[in-house]
């Protein structure tokens, strides 16, 4: 059930983890890290001066890690050169390793971690698992210093408005959006209220600011943009995408109807502390 489940979530985690601008540098932590297997996903996304701590409450899990952490390090260790921190050769390694990393055995709801210590921390698929979820983001705000990233991925299934777009009004509205990526104004879809609303209180309630929540299906075409745009709440694209649209397209926009489905959807937080 898990392996399907982070199956699903690979691509959607490889997309949105490139787009979130974690750090390159400092120390990060990957809460609930388990037996170390988002390991490859972490190292494209960290920058090599990145220091990793995975923290689990299993001693197993964390004992997994380790051997992978290491194992990963032996076979990149001819694409490294010596350092303080080990950093690889670019772009000579396919995969790259993680490197400087340190796997902790320990709990959640009480980090063993210093206040504001942390540059980054990432807890994908393991925030719905957790027996006091709201106690472990407080915790984990009071371990991120003010304005550091976290990232985090939870996997549900809600009944949700999906719009099933015609081919060339979905294309019409992708250009239209990466237009607004491109001049820095639009990062992704912001999940509606009823999607993404209950996990964006929980990191509001916990003392987080500046939310994103994004919602991706876990099934359908391969296009993510395309996926995602299911989700989008029309009356919230329309005031962003209206400028760049033909008038005929967008009165075609304006008449789609939207279908309320049971969907398993994955859920994308990008939030900061104050």
């Amino acid at each position: 059930m898990y392996a399907d489940l982070h199956a699903q979530l690979i691509p959607i985690l490889r997309l949105t983890l490139a787009q979130a601008a974690l750090p390159r540098t400092g120390l990060a932590l990957d809460l609930a890290c388990g037996d170390g297997a988002k390991l490859p996903l972490l190292a494209e996304t960290l920058g090599p001066g990145v220091r990793l701590v995975g923290l689990d409450w299993s001693a197993e899990s964390v004992r997994a890690a380790r051997e992978s952490s290491h194992r990963d390090h032996r076979e990149h260790r001819h694409d490294v050169r010596p350092g303080p921190f080990t950093r690889p050769h670019p772009p000579q390694a396919a995969t790259p390793a993680v490197v400087g990393s340190w796997w902790l055995c320990g709990d959640a709801h009480a980090l063993p971690l210093r206040d504001s210590c942390l540059d980054a921390a990432v807890c994908i698929a393991a925030l719905g698992l957790l027996a006091e979820p709201l106690v472990a983001l407080r915790e984990l705000r009071r371990a991120l210093r003010p304005g550091a990233p976290a990232f985090v991925v939870t996997a549900a299934q809600l009944w949700a408005e999906v719009t099933h777009w015609p081919e060339d009004l979905a294309t019409a509205l992708i250009d239209a959006l990466r237009h607004l990526t491109d001049r820095g104004i639009w990062e992704g879809h912001a999940a509606s209220e009823d999607v993404g609303g209950e996990l964006a209180g929980l990191l509001a309630v916990a003392g987080f600011d500046s939310v994103h929540v994004r919602a991706f299906p876990l099934e359908g075409e391969p296009d993510l943009a395309r996926r995602e745009l299911t989700l989008a709440a029309w009356r919230a694209l329309r005031p962003l995408v209206a400028p760049h649209l033909a008038p005929a397209d967008l009165a075609r926009c304006d008449a789609v109807e939207a279908e309320v489905e049971l969907v398993p959807l994955a859920l994308v937080a990008l939030a900061s502390p104050a």
